[in-house]
């Protein structure tokens, strides 16, 4: 296995707890493109659950959506390239508020 797929297999299995070498084992998963396509929608997936609306950062922050929304324009806080929706990141939150 490539030395960057044990270090993803190795992340994952500390974060989430799961044994891939044993899945690999058990479910006789034959591909390395199975599992590299499994991890990296776990990744997908975890990286969306760490996403905060524009209603999460204004409670979080006690600030009005206005105050958001001009940060946003001013380009003092950034915002994920979402069309539709404004998503952020909790470290780019953290950053523009200083903690």
């Amino acid at each position: 296995m490539v030395e960057s797929h044990r270090f993803l297999i190795q992340l994952l299995e500390n974060h989430y707890k799961i044994d891939y070498e044993k899945k690999l084992k058990d479910e006789k998963m034959n591909t390395k493109n199975e599992i590299i396509d499994e991890l990296v929608e776990l990744v997908k997936k975890s990286q969306n659950n760490n996403m905060l609306t524009i209603g999460d950062v204004s409670n979080r922050s006690t600030l009005s959506f206005s105050t958001i929304r001009r940060a946003v324009k001013k380009g003092e806080l950034k915002k994920c390239n979402r069309p539709g929706k404004l998503l952020f990141r909790p470290s780019d939150i953290d950053k523009w508020l200083g903690y």
